[in-house]
């Protein structure tokens, strides 16, 4: 599925259908990935002073908030120490000369894991109030 917003940002996602087959070879082989984060959600996207991060953590840990720039450089970084489990809102001031009009991609840490969005500002607002 393919969706394009007024804006022309395009986001697709891909679904695969699987038909398991059963092998029985005597071994057992497992994979055991653990899931820390529950939901990751940015608005309002686009933006154009401010975006927030709204989680679901499962455990108590430090969050580190990355922005980068699509070229992967990065723009700012902020951690929050000890967030608690349960939903949190993070927001992030974009009002300052670093963030041009554009796309850029939230990369954040979270036990050791890494999760992406990507996120638009569509115009520019420097140091002005609320």
């Amino acid at each position: 599925m393919v969706v394009t917003n007024a804006f022309g940002c395009r986001d697709s996602i891909t679904k695969h259908n699987f038909i398991f087959v059963g092998i029985d070879t005597g071994i057992s082989v497992t994979i055991n990935e653990e899931f820390y984060i529950n939901s990751f959600f940015l608005y309002p996207n686009p933006t154009t002073d401010h975006i927030n991060l709204l989680l679901s953590l499962s455990e108590r840990e430090d969050v580190t908030v990355r922005v980068l720039s699509l070229q992967g450089q990065e723009i700012s970084s902020r951690t929050i120490e000890s967030v608690n489990p349960g939903t949190t809102e993070i927001r992030m001031d974009l009002r300052t000369k670093s963030f041009n009009k554009g796309m850029y991609i939230i990369d954040m840490k979270y036990k050791n894991k890494h999760y992406y969005k990507k996120f638009v500002i569509n115009s520019q607002h420097y140091n002005q109030p609320y």
